[in-house]
């Protein structure tokens, strides 16, 4: 957690460089980059990474982690292609030439699924201070690859190139337990990929959809925006997505985490978990409520301060962003509750329904000819309806016995990891 931390505060930290040295319109192509790497590294592994920690032996681990790593490849030129023709049909405004983005986002989806592989077989190694190094490394030098190149050449390939150049940070570090786990007498005879995939088919048959479900509801809101919308519109949304999507997540995940060992605990000596969730909503609607206040109320000053004043039209969107983070970060916080009671099905049901629910509220804003406050305006509510149900979701399997923890899900809050 130490290492996501530090990554992410160094890569916000410079957002005020970033500000000045890249325009909206730059920034609406690195939201795009953003969106479909994010979209398609959750598919580069074939979701195969999450079976790495329980794996049966570490002969199965390695062999996972291994293919994981050649599945991202492939993926990765799938992602370079689509995009690619996705940007020559029209369908996304960019002002960097399509096959650059396309080449940028196939690197990024590469290097994301390694990464992902790589730190899973860490974690099963409990390697958990050389994870906090790589992370803190990829942070430092995605933060100084993005000013760099844009002190040399303020471009959108510059902006969404020192980002993907950044994530190769890190990977020696992981890189060199691999080999070490490989080297081992007891992994030397490797079981055939075929063989993994048919023992550990449950992850790309089940776990891997449900991650795709859940990264395209997270990513809808930039892909429809880029849509509708001109690039400098759209820069402003990825302007002001960033500065609430990062504390979002910081909060969230450290809440979730401390949530969860708690219920765990409380699972152990048989008591009841509906105090623990309930303690941890207040918790986390009040740190997201005051912390949305402070920020609704000085932003008309601390943003042209800070970012820049060509940034004060983002000012609205930021507003409504604020408000939905409200509700988002209670209900991301418990979020795990499903997993913990057994409900995982319940995750994937809801998952589907945000992604639906989210998609609807751009094709009403569409129809209605909303401009890009109103329709933010709209997404933000459509939002936090979505996330009051996950928290009814949540009380709702307290009464409702389960088949007991489950393995690995995706949750509301690792949306904005």
């Amino acid at each position: 957690m130490g290492g996501t931390l530090a990554g992410q505060l160094v890569v916000f930290a410079v957002t005020p460089l970033l500000t000045r040295l890249y325009s909206p319109e730059a920034f609406n192509d690195f939201g795009l980059y953003m969106a479909l790497s994010g979209i398609f590294s959750v598919l580069a592994t074939l979701r195969l990474e999450a079976a790495v920690p329980i794996a049966r032996s570490d002969t199965d681990a390695v062999g996972l982690t291994r293919l994981s790593m050649q599945s991202s490849m492939g993926v990765a030129v799938i992602a370079a292609l689509s995009t690619a023709l996705a940007l020559h049909l029209g369908w996304f405004a960019s002002s960097t030439h399509p096959w650059g983005l396309a080449a940028v986002v196939g690197v990024s989806v590469w290097l994301i699924g390694a990464f992902q592989s790589l730190t899973a077989l860490s974690i099963r190694r409990d390697e958990f201070g050389q994870i906090a190094k790589a992370k803190t490394t990829q942070g430092l030098w995605l933060a100084v690859g993005q000013v760099g190149l844009g002190l040399l050449n303020p471009s959108s390939l510059a902006f969404t190139a020192g980002d993907a150049a950044g994530r190769l940070a890190g990977l020696g570090q992981l890189y060199g337990g691999y080999r070490q786990a490989g080297a081992q007498p007891a992994v030397l005879v490797t079981t055939s990929g075929l063989a993994l995939l048919r023992e550990y088919r449950q992850f790309p048959l089940f776990s891997m959809p449900a991650a795709g479900i859940n990264a395209l509801g997270a990513q809808a809101p930039i892909l429809l925006l880029g849509l509708a919308f001109a690039p400098t519109l759209t820069g402003l949304y990825v302007f002001a997505n960033r500065l609430v999507a990062v504390p979002v997540g910081l909060i969230a995940r450290t809440l979730s985490q401390v949530y969860i060992g708690e219920v765990g605990k409380v699972q152990a000596k048989g008591g009841t978990l509906q105090p623990v969730l309930t303690r941890y909503l207040l918790a986390a609607l009040m740190a997201s409520g005051v912390g949305a206040g402070l920020v609704l109320l000085t932003a008309p000053w601390l943003v042209p301060w800070l970012f820049g004043t060509q940034w004060l039209n983002a000012l609205p969107v930021l507003n409504a962003l604020l408000v939905m983070a409200v509700i988002q970060v209670p209900a991301s916080s418990v979020s795990q509750t499903l997993n913990a009671t057994g409900h995982n099905h319940w995750q994937l049901i809801w998952d589907t329904g945000r992604l639906l629910a989210v998609v609807l509220a751009f094709v009403v804003a569409h129809q209605r000819e909303l401009d890009l406050p109103q329709t933010v305006w709209l997404y933000a509510a459509v939002s936090a309806a979505c996330y009051t149900a996950l928290i009814a979701a949540a009380y709702a399997s307290l009464k409702r016995p389960g088949q007991g923890p489950q393995g690995p899900a995706v949750s509301a809050q690792e949306e904005a990891s």
